[in-house]
């Protein structure tokens, strides 16, 4: 309890009282297509974007090394008379080598080379960690509601037995030990279902966890 207050941000210790029903949403059992969805997720997209920066950095160092070349033109007329008759015209080009500067550049374009080689490695690292995290959260939420749809089955079983044993002892045909012993099976059974269905929220919390949405956004 202690703990789950200092989650949930009080500052003192109290006790909190806990309604409604367990339950879990309910989950499509086709298997998603987990390359596509870890597009989706944001710890994926920061990389991608930090990626794509590192990209340009390098791509503005790089053009910087290139010589650059200007073009200009002019045309006009001059004369000692109003309007002027005579006419003239001018063309050049220039270009610009940056040799004073090269050292600079070329040490720039080698660390922003570094930068974007270890974003990628950091890309293609984070996608496979995502992939691998969608995959293995989907398979443990698919057990885990396995599971819970087998001990509901039990439970219902149990109950069913339960019923029948009560009307057995009420009418002399079960002794108490025997009576109890099933009630007791039956009490097992339903704090069995509750830890199940523990299990199964919180696997589907950590899907939707590995999905990067809120469980609101669900």
């Amino acid at each position: 309890a202690r703990t789950l207050c200092a989650d949930l941000g009080y500052d003192k210790f109290s006790l909190i009282q806990v309604q409604g029903v367990l339950a879990v949403a309910l989950v499509d059992q086709v298997t998603p297509d987990f390359e596509r969805l870890a597009e989706s997720v944001p710890f994926l997209q920061a990389l991608i974007a930090q990626k794509d920066t590192s990209r340009l950095t390098l791509k503005t160092a790089t053009s910087d090394m290139y010589p650059s070349v200007y073009a200009s033109a002019s045309a006009g007329k001059n004369g000692s008379n109003w309007p002027p008759e005579q006419s003239h015209w001018s063309a050049g080009v220039n270009v610009n080598v940056p040799i004073f500067s090269g050292g600079s550049q070329v040490a720039a374009v080698k660390k922003s080379g570094a930068a974007y080689n270890q974003a990628l490695a950091e890309e293609r690292n984070g996608r496979a960690s995502v992939i691998l995290t969608l995959a293995e959260t989907w398979a443990n939420l698919q057990d885990a509601l396995g599971q819970l749809g087998v001990q509901q089955k039990f439970l219902a079983a149990t109950a069913e037995r339960s019923k029948i044993a009560e009307a057995q002892y009420k009418i002399g045909l079960m002794s108490f030990d025997n009576w109890i012993i099933i009630e007791d099976d039956l009490i097992r059974a339903k704090k069995t279902l509750l830890d199940t269905q523990a299990n199964a929220m919180l696997a589907e919390a950590n899907w939707t966890q590995a999905k990067g949405v809120t469980i609101d956004e669900e």
